[in-house]
């Protein structure tokens, strides 16, 4: 008997791209009475609802519904709360999706020991470099912790019982939901069940990115937001056991604001400033030159702007993770005094949207 899927999509001003992701999940080869389409609407103003209800009136099994919360995590959980899957696969409003996505998702759950499944999303944009930057170190399979920071919910699947089971995803937050979320699962279980597989394949049409300034105001703004969401327990835990992952890089970048500072002013007192910078430059000119290497044996693509792109978003995310450990630090000095300093359970049930 075929496990009854239900699709949710998040999608909020999403009109010129919508249509295409409806017509892709109505074209599923998966049959039609074993899987529903959820759309999750932000209160969008550019038509993205209407066009949704225009194919919702003659597909029974397509339907709309609407949050105003505003944040990915609280309409994840929405979307949640209004299906009936046993296993429930998430995308966005600017993605589409091979005609057999559905029935590769289902063909990994297989697996029984398998809880989540995430897989490739290809970049459909004119920004060449910025979709290498993107995709080049999702190319290859993965498994259990290693599997987390690849996986991104515009090509995710995971068991309604484990989402359920750990509360869901945390309505507060609109950047790393994903990885949080997979990070709690794998802290509860402590095996190898999560995958990556870059074989199931979504493509997803993001907006030009071509401007210098758009792209940095949202690599800050991710840094920023994402700093205290990485200073959680499980969170640590993925970066440890995955040294080598995203998720870890961030956390030396925040080890590196915090050391940033007494080493600046110490430079400075020692008349040692000149020195360490161009040791610090030195450095960052041969981690640069492997991640371009790296990057070139998975894809064989470099073009010029890639070292420009990688160096601003490194300074980016660096200023972006110093100010967002600023706020984390003040936000956890104030719990702490508002507490009492009494001990606050990490392991929280994130609920909002789902009931």
């Amino acid at each position: 008997m075929l496990p009854f899927i239900s699709v949710i999509v998040i999608t909020k001003n999403n009109a010129k791209t919508v249509e295409n992701c409806i017509v892709s999940l109505l074209n599923q080869t998966y049959p039609k009475e074993n899987y529903e389409i959820i759309f999750v609407d932000g209160y969008s103003i550019d038509g993205t609802d209407k066009v949704i209800k225009k194919y919702s009136r003659d597909h029974s099994f397509l339907k709309l519904y609407y949050e105003n919360y505003g944040t990915m995590g609280y309409a994840r959980n929405l979307g949640i709360s209004k299906s009936r899957g046993d296993i429930i696969a998430f995308t966005d409003g600017d993605a589409v999706l091979p005609e057999d996505w559905v029935e590769r998702i289902v063909k990994a759950f297989n697996n029984v020991q398998l809880v989540a499944v995430g897989g490739l999303d290809v970049i459909v944009s004119s920004d060449e470099s910025g979709s290498i930057i993107d995709s080049w170190r999702r190319l290859r399979k993965a498994e259990g912790v290693k599997a987390i920071p690849c996986i991104k919910t515009v090509n995710f699947a995971v068991r309604r019982d484990a989402v359920l089971s750990c509360g869901g995803f945390d309505p507060m937050l609109n950047h790393l939901d994903e990885a949080e979320l997979l990070a709690r699962l794998y802290s509860r279980t402590k095996a190898g069940n999560i995958l990556y597989d870059p074989e199931i394949i979504v493509c997803h049409k993001r907006p030009q990115s071509t401007k210098i300034g758009r792209r940095i105001k949202k690599v800050f703004k991710k840094s920023l937001v994402g700093t205290s969401v990485l200073m959680r327990r499980y969170m640590m835990t993925v970066a440890i056991e995955n040294p080598i992952s995203p998720l870890a890089t961030s956390f030396y970048l925040i080890l590196a604001c915090i050391i940033a500072i007494p080493l600046f002013l110490f430079s400075i007192a020692m008349g040692l400033f000149t020195s360490i910078l161009m040791f610090t430059l030195l450095l960052y000119l041969v981690i640069l030159s492997i991640y371009i290497v790296h990057m070139f044996l998975k894809t064989r693509k470099v073009t010029l702007f890639i070292p420009l792109i990688l160096t601003t978003d490194c300074v980016v995310r660096f200023a972006g993770t110093f100010f967002g450990l600023i706020k984390w630090f003040r936000n956890f000095v104030c719990a702490r005094m508002t507490l009492g300093w009494t001990k606050c359970s990490e392991d929280k049930e994130f609920k909002r949207g789902i009931e």
